[in-house]
């Protein structure tokens, strides 16, 4: 069977490089505004499956820290791409 949806995956961490678990991230398909969200695990691992494919904005946030923000992520189908969220504080 062929995926027609892509992922957008990576880790949370902070200006030190140490991960950040429970963080929200937030994508938002630039082309039409559908938005997913999910949260990051222990580890500060994340994943957001099952997006179609087209150009998408990603957002972390968690108490305590700026908001991270990255625009134009491509994701394609059956294809995944890894962002690495940076927390400042």
């Amino acid at each position: 069977a062929q995926a027609l949806y892509g992922t957008i995956a990576g880790t949370v961490v902070d200006n030190s490089g140490a991960s950040v678990p429970g963080a929200t991230l937030t994508v938002i398909n630039e082309g039409t505004g559908l938005e997913v969200s999910a949260v990051s695990d222990d580890t500060g691992a994340y994943a957001i499956r099952n997006l179609q494919p087209g150009t998408y904005t990603l957002k972390a946030s968690l108490q305590g820290f700026k908001e991270f923000v990255q625009t134009g992520i491509p994701v394609a189908q059956n294809d995944s791409s890894r962002v690495v969220a940076t927390l400042g504080a």
